[in-house]
């Protein structure tokens, strides 16, 4: 079986990491596959040893370019299965050449925002939609997408080696000049209004203006970074809130953090709240989206109000001031990983859907 993949994401995100776990494991599942993917994605790099890729451009929803890349390229390839990964264009698009070509084709829906009217005639054109959590497929529902095309397969995260957790520990905080006793919290979003910065800003001036051995790091990018940036002086906590823009594998930097916050005002799934929970770390989270999917209520980090400063801070708090709580839900979020979240279970039901389309 050959499957062509189509991921529009130009960098290397949450979307394109599951693309490349799922790739992986399918080549070793013995399925052919071929991808279509923005040559800047740095995927081109990570699996050009694994499949056949097609390093393309193209700039979003109104670039008709990208449908004729899609069209020439399944025409030269005849896939079986055309598997979109994606938005910004590529999904009606891609949709449409299998339609076009007569290809099983399938979508993979990621973010949990709602759609236009006419950005929901893409959905005729696919066999399935894939939702990577029950509260997408629920919106979905609401679309009026017949149960039947729908499933939920939820991202997957690779465990770490964390027989180096100390190490590694005292090394971050040489590197930041960082006392090893500070109680270190990470943040790991893009720099976007949905994912709630401002709210934890709000949060953290009580928590941190009377504590300097608390120190938080903000890892991503993206257009309201000057707004983020603002706020902190305001606040004059420059010197405990630290801006680190994108880094590149941020995943292996996770093992040396004391807690992870993701103050989400919406979240498909969250990525990065899988990679805290595979590295043994607690997290604090909102209730929104697939978030209490993946981040259970006093089992691997506690869960408060989405846009609630005062709900944020107490929950910081409270894991700042017990270290045994923290060791306890960051044990537990390894499990939850093994259990619900591993790559063998996610790539052995995109096989199960590939093969149940014909």
């Amino acid at each position: 079986m050959k499957v062509l993949h189509i991921e529009g994401g130009k960098n290397f995100y949450g979307g394109s990491t599951q693309v490349f776990h799922l790739i992986n494991g399918l080549c070793v599942s013995g399925i052919d596959n071929v991808l279509i993917c923005p040559y800047q994605n740095e995927l081109t790099n990570k699996l050009q040893d694994r499949t056949k890729i097609y390093g393309v451009s193209f700039y979003g929803d109104l670039d008709l370019s990208i449908f004729f890349k899609i069209l020439c390229i399944t025409i030269i390839e005849k896939p079986d299965v055309i598997h979109v990964h994606s938005r910004r264009g590529v999904d009606f698009y891609g949709g449409l050449v299998g339609f076009l070509t007569r290809t099983k084709c399938i979508l993979t829906r990621r973010v949990d925002d709602e759609e236009s009217f006419f950005s929901k005639l893409k959905y005729p054109l696919y066999q399935k939609v894939v939702s990577i959590s029950d509260a997408i497929r629920n919106i979905l529902l609401k679309h009026k997408i017949h149960h039947d095309k729908l499933l939920t397969i939820k991202s997957a995260i690779e465990l770490p080696d964390l027989k180096d957790e100390n190490l590694n520990k005292k090394l971050f905080f040489e590197k930041q000049y960082s006392k090893e006793d500070t109680i270190s919290i990470a943040v790991v979003a893009q720099l976007i209004p949905r994912k709630g910065h401002l709210f934890l800003i709000d949060a953290l001036h009580d928590v941190l203006k009377n504590n300097n051995k608390i120190q938080v790091y903000f890892y991503g990018k993206g257009h309201y970074e000057k707004v983020i940036r603002k706020k902190i002086a305001e606040f004059n906590l420059t010197n405990q809130i630290h801006m680190k823009g994108f880094v590149k594998d941020v995943h292996e930097l996770l093992p040396s953090f004391d807690i992870v916050v993701h103050p989400a005002l919406k979240e498909g799934l969250g990525i990065s709240l899988l990679q805290a929970s595979a590295a043994g770390i607690p997290i604090v989270a909102t209730r929104v989206g697939g978030i209490p999917e993946c981040v259970i209520d006093q089992r691997n980090g506690l869960v408060v109000k989405q846009g609630c400063s005062e709900s944020l801070k107490k929950a910081i708090i409270r894991l700042i001031e017990n270290p045994d709580l923290r060791n306890v839900l960051g044990n537990n979020g390894i499990e939850v990983i093994k259990e619900k979240f591993s790559i063998p279970l996610m790539v052995n039901k995109y096989c199960e859907l590939y093969k149940n389309l014909f």
